[in-house]
């Protein structure tokens, strides 16, 4: 089934298809500047990188469709130094190829293969000419929390799988139909993107795994993440599942403050992100988010949330109904892309009407 992005009138269009050929590596590499760094390919016969993105909310989601001809696309760690985001991005190949070495692992993805990535994390990759993906971005505790996995940095599921084929349509569908969609229907498709995607990670697709050393603060924080919801979860809990010492926890640990401070602060943002999504009752609200979160009475967490983000959560409700919560790194990266296609609207109109 095809994909084109000219079917719709919703959400940024940004190409350089319209410009000069000596222009266009440069305005690509703008365009791209939020993921990854462009570079023209290094191999005989290569030509300026042309491409078109069209970036669409799904509810408080970002969905991306994006062509492109064959280049370099890179990630060192002074970019990721120099970058302000910090988020996964769920990629399925529409057509093309893509390959590289993300953190040093060689990855092959063909037509139908979902790939998840980090941005921040070091890769060193390339595309076929007239490659096409389909990406959705996503905060990194959002999907942590649905998979119940930490570091999901380089898994790939593969378009041979039923799972694989289910999310790759599932992907499809919610681009065509995300202008159509109400805020809640666009969440619940996204929520069952999630699911699916929670899913897979059941199984093992031919997964990147972490480096020996790692493998136990890998487990650590898959065991938090499956049980954060859990009142009960605590530095106590997770000694007695790993048999390790408190001293030894916290080396795992130690670049998260702890394993206290990390179920804390995971816990805070995803009742954050639902306090985003709500309306109603405010202390009714808030009571449910904070029991369903793992907190063992409303005073702990009105106290730790408003340590967390400056704000009791009755106020960043409030704000949040006046539009004055800051924005959110997924709401930025589309504000990116309708810079862009303001900024390029604005010439063209100017060159017509010369």
């Amino acid at each position: 089934m095809s994909l084109s992005s000219g079917g719709h009138t919703k959400g940024f269009y940004v190409t350089n298809k319209d410009i000069p050929v000596k222009d266009r590596t440069e305005s690509w590499r703008e365009a791209v500047s939020p993921l990854y760094e462009a570079r023209e390919s290094t191999d005989e016969g290569a030509s300026p990188i042309d491409g078109t993105i069209h970036s669409l909310l799904l509810a408080e989601r970002l969905i991306m469709f994006a062509t492109f001809g064959r280049h370099l696309c890179i990630r060192t760690k002074q970019w990721i130094k120099r970058s302000s985001y910090d988020y996964y991005y769920v990629q399925l190949c529409v057509r093309g190829l893509c390959f590289g070495l993300f953190e040093g692992r060689g990855i092959r993805l063909s037509p139908g293969d979902v790939h998840i990535g980090s941005v921040t994390a070091v890769f060193d990759a390339g595309c076929s000419h007239d490659t096409a993906t389909l990406t959705m971005m996503l905060e990194k505790n959002e999907l942590e929390y649905a998979c119940g996995k930490s570091e999901l940095n380089g898994t790939v599921i593969r378009s041979d799988t039923a799972l694989g084929i289910l999310i790759a349509e599932l992907f499809r569908s919610s681009y065509r139909e995300a202008g159509n969609l109400s805020f809640n229907e666009g969440v619940a498709c996204g929520d069952a993107l999630l699911n699916l995607l929670a899913a897979a990670m059941k199984n093992d697709h031919h997964n990147i795994h972490s480096a020996p050393s790692q493998q136990l603060s890998k487990q650590v924080r898959d065991f938090i993440n499956a049980n954060i919801n859990d009142p009960n979860l605590g530095i106590d809990r997770i000694l007695d599942r790993f048999a390790v010492s408190r001293s030894h926890l916290y080396r795992l640990l130690e670049a998260d403050g702890g394993a206290a401070c990390l179920i804390r602060k995971k816990r805070l943002q995803l009742a954050q992100r639902e306090l985003n999504r709500q309306k109603g009752d405010r202390n009714l609200l808030i009571k449910e988010i904070a029991f369903k979160y793992g907190f063992s009475n409303v005073g702990q967490f009105a106290r730790n949330f408003q340590q967390e983000f400056s704000f009791s959560p009755s106020e960043y409700l409030r704000r949040n109904k006046e539009d004055e919560v800051e924005m959110g790194q997924i709401t930025r990266l589309h504000g990116h892309y309708g810079d862009l296609s303001m900024r390029q609207s604005d010439k063209l109109g100017r060159q017509a009407a010369l």
